[in-house]
């Protein structure tokens, strides 16, 4: 692990912390704990990682210049790398999976075609090519099947439909010359080292008028204030930082929004955010953005506690809305 003294992104020396948390060995009875997350991923830590067993501190770091909340020291890729393999040999994410598995999957599904529909404009090419970067199963391709070239990037091999090609683990198992229409990272950014690299990388693999479609939590708004392990999400965007990740890798934005929306096991409030390399007319001006700061601040915090319930009620799942309520106490 490196502490960093400069933004990941903006490369400003303007950080400020913002909280401090320090974690504990979990215990070493990990295999009947494989169903709690945080549980696991404290273990990897401090057993395949840190391989120490004393406390250790993270700070949350907001990068003043360009709004980015950052977790901080920040892991190697190697480091990185270790996670990932012992996750796989632990089995730990299919096996949660098959405990509680995720549903109502056609409608994120859906979700997804339509909004890339709306925004892709097809090339002059008879089947474009799609890629899902930490596509898991695939079911997000499921609507692109019959239009498009399908293919996935994903740490662990999952069992895919036919017309769904599993190309590896990272951007180093495809060809250099190896280029798609459209790139999704889903709930992928999140996660990684350096999110201004990781992006640079993935475009290099996007047509000239191709779009990538990056979807990640609202982190700035919940989630850093109630971190609960230092592997699983280590970067907090805002419509803020996002925005100016994908400028800094030379992206136009033609599509931002903060939304309660359907995931995996249930509503999030999400950033949708679509870029491209071409220039557009009908980019989003960064005067139309909403700053870390706003995001953050108590009378959003408030209103996006509002959308999440409005959101929970209009399902009309009562055990959703008890178990909300009781999160917010």
């Amino acid at each position: 692990m490196k502490e960093v003294s400069k933004c990941p992104t903006c490369n400003s020396e303007k950080l400020m912390r913002l909280k401090e948390y320090s974690f504990t060995f979990p215990g070493d009875d990990i295999k009947n704990h494989l169903m709690d997350a945080n549980y696991t991923r404290l273990w990897i830590f401090f057993e395949k990682i840190l391989k120490v067993r004393e406390n250790f501190s993270f700070f949350i770091i907001l990068c003043k210049n360009c709004g980015y909340i950052f977790l901080n020291p920040r892991f190697t890729e190697n480091e990185m790398n270790v996670k990932y393999q012992t996750i796989n040999e632990l089995k730990s994410v299919k096996y949660r999976l098959g405990k509680i598995p995720e549903f109502n999957l056609e409608k994120r599904a859906h979700r997804v075609y339509k909004l890339i529909k709306k925004y892709y404009k097809h090339e002059s090419i008879d089947k474009p090519k799609i890629l899902d970067y930490g596509g898991a199963s695939g079911y997000v391709l499921s609507n692109f099947i019959d239009e498009f070239e399908c293919a996935i990037l994903d740490y662990q091999k999952w069992d895919l439909n036919v017309n769904i090609k599993y190309l590896g683990k990272t951007l180093q198992d495809l060809n250099e010359s190896e280029k798609f229409n459209i790139i999704l990272v889903l709930h992928t950014l999140e996660h990684v080292i350096n999110p201004k690299e990781f992006i640079q990388s993935v475009i290099t693999h996007l047509t000239e008028h191709g779009i990538i479609y990056v979807e990640i939590p609202l982190g700035c708004f919940y989630e850093w204030e109630n971190f609960k392990n230092p592997i699983t999400h280590i970067n907090f965007f805002s419509e803020e930082s996002i925005y100016k990740c994908l400028d800094v890798c030379g992206l136009n934005v033609l599509h931002l929004k903060t939304s309660v929306q359907w995931v995996t096991h249930g509503r999030m409030l999400c950033l949708n955010i679509i870029g491209t390399k071409k220039l557009s007319e009908n980019a989003v001006p960064i005067s139309r953005i909403l700053s870390t700061k706003a995001q953050m601040s108590k009378m959003n915090t408030y209103y996006y506690y509002l959308l999440m319930l409005v959101s929970q009620i209009s399902q009309f799942n009562l055990k959703k809305i008890k178990n909300f309520i009781k999160n917010l106490k």
